[in-house]
């Protein structure tokens, strides 16, 4: 009977944590800024338009001039009607046009029987901010940001279906997002491509300038160590250790490469290097790549068998 008891009771215990922690995701916890503080939105009419419609209605008395002047100059509302066109268009920052779209189809009716410019302006943009930070695809680097960012990990992004790429990712390819070393240095890239200005075949000539030049090729056999040394040499961020996936990535570009003749041998090599770093991303730079870091993270396995055509056309 005691048995049962202690079985009941770890249950219990099991239960009522579970659920604990599964309320900690219904509700961001109150002291962490709100995620549409924290991420970062898009920009639904733009600065320039703000700061024209200011400095017009400085000398106007009539306290709705800047609404009613930023309603006219970005046109997001026209005849009592949201228009989705010129919301989209001002939509430019790191956000996927299909999640502003939904927003604005949650949104469009949030301005009936609102009559005064302020008050519609305002509803309407609360609105698809609202709707948009449910799909953050970038977070703001502010360090009170960090809890909220760790949040949005924790309880939204981790119902990411790991066989499905996410909507809120397409428009953003690892060629973009993430930052692979180089093969070859900036210095040598504009001495050939200087020397190779007025060549009748400006590419070949290119091409065999590398070749040439950058000591990667001995007895048209590849130097694996020098192809290490020069990734390590031509990193963007000199604190990301790479080191780790260098050995796979080379090995796995050159097993189809017995000989390297010339340089066109060689560029192939490269495209193909690039593209075996890109999956095995340790560094990712650019707007908007916040999404695909956090998805490359949470699908290690899903998101280079799956998706090669959206990562590397």
């Amino acid at each position: 009977m005691e048995n049962i008891k202690s079985i009941v009771l770890i249950l219990l215990i099991f239960l009522t944590a579970s659920s604990f922690a599964n309320d900690n995701c219904i509700l961001i916890p109150a002291n962490f800024p709100s995620i549409e503080q924290c991420c970062k939105l898009p920009e639904l009419i733009r600065n320039k338009i703000v700061k024209n419609c200011e400095l017009d209605c400085r000398s106007d008395e009539n306290p709705s001039c800047a609404d009613e002047c930023y309603l006219k100059n970005s046109g997001i509302i026209e005849n009592g009607k949201v228009n989705k066109t010129a919301i989209l268009n001002e939509g430019q920052i790191n956000f996927i046009k299909e999640i502003i779209s939904d927003a604005v189809d949650k949104c469009e009716n949030s301005i009936d029987g609102i009559s005064d410019a302020k008050s519609r302006i305002s509803a309407l943009i609360n609105c698809i901010k609202k709707e948009t930070s449910k799909e953050c695809t970038d977070f703001k680097t502010r360090k009170q940001c960090n809890e909220t960012e760790k949040y949005f990990e924790d309880c939204m992004l981790q119902k990411i279906n790991c066989s499905l790429w996410p909507r809120r990712f397409l428009s953003f390819k690892l060629t973009y997002c993430c930052a692979a070393p180089n093969l070859f240095s900036i210095n040598l890239t504009k001495n050939c491509g200087k020397n190779c200005d007025t060549a009748k075949d400006y590419q070949k000539c290119f091409s065999n300038c590398l070749y040439d030049n950058s000591e990667l090729i001995v007895e048209k056999s590849l130097n694996k160590k020098a192809v290490e040394n020069a990734l390590n040499e031509n990193r963007y961020d000199k604190n990301v250790d790479w080191s780790k996936v260098y050995e796979i990535a080379i090995d796995e570009s050159s097993k189809y490469q017995k000989e390297f003749i010339n340089g066109e041998d060689l560029m192939k090599f490269e495209r193909r290097l690039k593209a075996e770093l890109r999956k095995r991303c340790i560094d990712f730079k650019g707007e908007g790549c916040y999404g695909i870091k956090k998805f490359n993270k949470l699908c290690p396995d899903t998101i280079y068998e799956q998706n090669k055509d959206k990562l590397y056309n």
